[in-house]
């Protein structure tokens, strides 16, 4: 495997079996690996996701696109739960960077301890508190959007009261679906994916249908000159 290897070669696809010890590679062995075999390498170990970049959850080519390159911080940014996924990489392991090959760039070096400084903040965990009550004014100045126009009537000055209403509606919902949407609010999948669906499916769209409808006058009425 060149100078860089220590002890005899990996199987051809990469999988190191029991028992065999870990071997050792260069950055330009790494880097080598980006046409049939796809080497990368994550906290300085080196991982040949050749064959499993098709079973990868996120997709092939998010995945395929370090090859070659260290995907730490992609690996980071990407999952929330480390040591779980990690479990799953011991198939693919198949050694580390050699000692001297360990070279963290000045940039990146910053960039993890402005992460490390955010993690102990607990800037990424989400507050569940925040979003009921996001969701909670948000129903309600749905309601408030029809409640105005039933209570009022048509004219002007509800109208605009009404629109304010549905308005703000729209651009907090179109928030709070993205954050669900990318399984950022609660820990638990399937309640983000129930929630988005509320947001986006029901909400979003029960929204557009109000924009043509008045309580007080549910039938649209044409200006006098066109009747």
């Amino acid at each position: 495997m060149g100078k860089g290897s220590q002890g005899s070669a990996p199987l051809a696809n990469g999988d190191a079996p029991l028992g065999r010890k870990l071997q050792q590679f260069t950055w330009e062995q790494v880097k080598e690996k980006t046409a049939e075999q796809k080497w990368l390498v994550i906290e300085n170990e080196v991982y040949n996701i050749t064959n499993w970049a098709r079973k990868h959850p996120g997709g092939s080519k998010v995945i395929t696109h370090y090859a070659g390159q260290d995907a730490t911080d992609a690996f980071k940014a990407f999952h929330n739960d480390l040591d779980f996924v990690k479990k799953y990489m011991k198939a693919i392991h198949i050694g580390s960077l050699a000692e001297k090959e360990q070279i963290v760039k000045p940039i990146e070096e910053d960039f993890r301890q402005l992460r490390a400084t955010a993690e102990k903040m607990n800037l990424f965990k989400p507050s569940v508190t925040f979003f009921v009550l996001q969701l909670a004014h948000i129903l309600f100045l749905d309601w408030a959007s029809w409640a105005i126009l039933y209570y009022f009537g048509t004219g002007w000055i509800a109208y605009l009261f009404s629109m304010a209403a549905i308005t703000t509606v729209e651009g907090q919902l179109s928030w709070l679906q993205h954050d669900v949407g990318h399984l950022s609010v609660f820990p638990w999948t399937w309640l983000n994916h129930a929630l988005h669906y509320f947001t986006m499916g029901i909400m979003k769209r029960h929204a557009r249908r109000r924009r043509t409808y008045s309580p007080a006058s549910p039938t649209p009425r044409l200006p006098s000159s066109q009747t």
